[in-house]
């Protein structure tokens, strides 16, 4: 069973760890609450998205992070849940690359489009094939968020987890 650990922080919360890091990661893109208030950690087993990647991370022996880049709910002015404001992003993404730094995670699987266009226009990220990319030593690799998968393309569930443990031994030795 894999270990893994999800926060409303950061890494250095979340990673049960000694620094450096040297894990997988998946990174969502911001928390959400439940019905009563509570805030939800990164890819909370109660979600849908949660409960693939738990899912998967029951087949994997490797140490995984479960991060979202807004360490927020992002809501509107009615208290609905709303996307996050460019702002938002932007202070999420420079949390990301301090943690990147002090705790060098091989692999980021960026979770969804917003995530993946969010974090791969940054000028140091570095195209190195067709779909994967680079920001220093660390891999990113875009995929089809968890929850587009358990709710739409629940039939190719099994595929999907299998794509990413292929992946994980793939790019993260």
């Amino acid at each position: 069973m894999s270990k893994f650990t999800a926060s409303h922080q950061s890494f250095s919360s979340e990673i049960a760890s000694t620094p450096p890091y040297h894990g997988v990661a998946f990174l969502g893109l911001s928390h959400k609450e439940d019905k009563k208030g509570k805030i939800l950690t990164a890819f909370d087993e109660t979600t849908s998205s949660g409960k693939l990647i738990h899912s998967l991370l029951q087949s994997s022996t490797r140490e995984i992070a479960l991060l979202n880049l807004v360490r927020a709910v992002p809501k509107d002015a009615n208290g609905k849940l709303r996307y996050p404001s460019s702002r938002e992003k932007e202070e999420g993404r420079e949390i990301l690359k301090e943690e990147i730094k002090n705790y060098a995670p091989q692999l980021i699987f960026l979770c969804g489009k917003e995530v993946a266009d969010c974090i791969l226009k940054q000028p140091k990220v570095v195209k190195i094939d067709d779909g994967l990319y680079s920001y220093g030593a660390t891999k990113l690799l875009p995929i089809e968020h968890p929850s587009y998968i358990a709710v739409y393309r629940q039939k190719y569930k099994h595929e999907y987890i299998d794509k990413i443990l292929t992946l994980m031994r793939k790019y993260a030795d």
